[in-house]
């Protein structure tokens, strides 16, 4: 259940803020860097992709 619910926050927050979670967990390595349009999208498909995962993983 806790995963299912971790889930589902990282899928939100990746889909919603896809340069924030990217900052968080890539950028903050490098100075002054900016997210590519591939990240971005990547981190999008990946937080779907979690969000699916996290509501299946409570609904069953």
């Amino acid at each position: 259940m806790l995963l299912g619910i971790l889930l589902i926050v990282y899928g939100v927050l990746s889909i919603l803020a896809p340069g924030v979670m990217w900052f968080l967990l890539e950028g903050w390595k490098i100075k002054d860097a900016q997210p590519s349009e591939a990240a971005i999208t990547f981190g999008r498909v990946f937080g779907a992709i979690a969000l699916v995962v996290g509501i299946l993983r409570i609904a069953l």
